[in-house]
This record gives structure tokens, C-alpha cells and sequence, in this order.
């Protein structure tokens, strides 16, 4: 299994930049075969001081025995066409009374020219 080289500029611009920086040049992009492993094996941490005893304080403190499930606040009832629940009729709340266009009535033109017909100059 051959090891493909990676890219890079050609030996010439390589001599020339090895001299002018005084050091080797370390490229900054990163290739599959310089990169770990994406699976790696799953970390053995150990257990804890408290990881095995119960009759001490920090049990009732913590966090990770107090993770429980979800509580259910709903249940799937389901309303058929033919169920005697009938759901209370209500009218929707606004903050004030609703808006009827009719109600309003358009205001009086201050001056002749808003009609659109000068009346009597």
C-alpha cells in the first residue's frame, strides 16, 4: 500500500521558501491519512467516590439519580362525530371592544378644498 504525497509547491519554491523562513515549512491543511480515526473506542472513566455508596449525603444531591422520564400531561382522547362532549362555546377575549368599521363616521371637511368642490367662493 502506497502512500499518495500530499500537495504541495514544486522542489524549486520549496528550497526558496525553506531558506527565506530559516526553518522547514509545516503546511496547515489537513489530509485524511494525517487525521485520527473517526470510530474511536468508548472512554473507560471510572466511577466516582459516590459511585457505588448510598448512605451518604451527596446521594440525595445527585444529578445524575434525579434524571427521571417525561411526565405525561396529556392523554390521546380523540373526539368522534358522534360523541355527546361538546366543547363549551366561549367568545374570544379582546382587550377592548372589537373593531366595526360601521360605528365610525368620517369627519367633517375643514375646509372647502378637502371635498373636492370649493362650496360658495
Amino acid at each position: 500500500m502506497s502512500k499518495i504525497p500530499h500537495r504541495d509547491v514544486g522542489p524549486l519554491i520549496q528550497i526558496f521558501r525553506k531558506v527565506v523562513r530559516g526553518r522547514k515549512f509545516v503546511p496547515h491543511l489537513r489530509f485524511a491519512d494525517d487525521l485520527a480515526a473517526r470510530t474511536q473506542p468508548p472512554p473507560n472513566i471510572p466511577g466516582g467516590p459516590y459511585h457505588k455508596t448510598t448512605k451518604i449525603y451527596y446521594h440525595t444531591r445527585d444529578a445524575r439519580r434525579l434524571v427521571e422520564p417525561p411526565l405525561v400531561i396529556t392523554t390521546n382522547k380523540q373526539l368522534t362525530a358522534g360523541s355527546a362532549i361538546a366543547a363549551p362555546t366561549m367568545k374570544p377575549v379582546t382587550p377592548n371592544q372589537a373593531y366595526d368599521p360601521q360605528l365610525i363616521e368620517a369627519p367633517e371637511p375643514k375646509y372647502p378644498d378637502e371635498v373636492g368642490q370649493s362650496e360658495g367662493i
